[in-house]
């Protein structure tokens, strides 16, 4: 196919009875001219035998596997590399987009094409796909990254975020999309798209649910997340003490 506009990259490692959904997703949007990259990180589930038979119904579909396993953060930055879109959208492989999600976002970028990135609101899910709550995330501004990283559904432009060295391949906890989103906010003009267009599902083997919290974690000193973040809480907020 020749470049699409837009490139969702998918990390894949297990979650075999949810990725036939988020893979579909994909394809199902409304907005057509998009491709998705997708990484098998040497999955030991049958992950890897059931993307290949999606990616065999549709040429959008480009897998790629990882002949071990490298970490998410090595195996996103080989995505960014591989894809061809002008933007890129993230997308789990156990979560799954809203219909319109894509068409939503390429409307808002040709609006306010200055923008390099543009995150969206979510709602939960559990294992069954149904909805159990919802989450609205603040606007952008410099002073509300306290209260934000990486947000779903985030799209970025792929320039933008070569520019400021892709993934930080360094960090182990899968923090590296907000240490991205970072970078990309202290240096890009963001934006907030107040529309749920993204499916969080939340089950027991949920990566995010073992990552520590900052002020626990030991990549605290490689983290741009961190380092940016600490920055916001010294400027506007200097009586914040972490909870404990």
């Amino acid at each position: 196919m020749t470049s699409p506009l837009v490139s969702i990259i998918m990390p894949i490692y297990n979650h075999d009875p949810f990725l036939v959904q988020a893979i579909r997703s994909v394809m199902s949007q409304t907005f057509r001219d998009v491709e998705l990259v997708a990484c098998d990180d040497a999955s030991t589930d049958r992950a890897w035998e059931l993307a290949r038979v999606e990616a065999a119904g549709d040429v959008r579909i480009r897998l790629f596997r990882n002949e071990q396993n490298i970490g998410i953060a090595r195996t996103r930055q080989r995505l960014l590399e591989a894809c061809k879109g002008t933007y890129v959208a993230h997308l789990d492989c156990d979560d799954f987009l809203e219909r319109w999600a894509i068409e939503e976002m390429v409307r808002l970028f040709a609006a306010e094409p200055e923008m390099a990135l543009i995150y969206s609101d979510s709602a939960f899910v559990d294992e069954t796909g149904r909805v159990t709550g919802y989450r609205s995330d603040p606007d952008f501004s410099h002073k509300n990254l306290m209260y934000l990283g990486w947000r779903h559904l985030g799209v970025y432009r792929r320039d933008a975020a070569l520019a400021v060295g892709g993934f930080n391949t360094a960090l182990k906890s899968g923090c590296d999309d907000g240490d991205l989103f970072m970078r990309l906010a202290v240096r890009y003009p963001c934006r907030h798209l107040a529309k749920i267009l993204y499916y969080y599902r939340c089950h027991s083997n949920n990566n995010s649910r073992r990552n520590k919290k900052c002020d626990q974690c030991e990549e605290r000193s490689i983290c741009n997340y961190f380092t940016i973040w600490s920055g916001v809480v010294q400027e506007y907020y200097p009586d914040y003490r972490p909870p404990v």
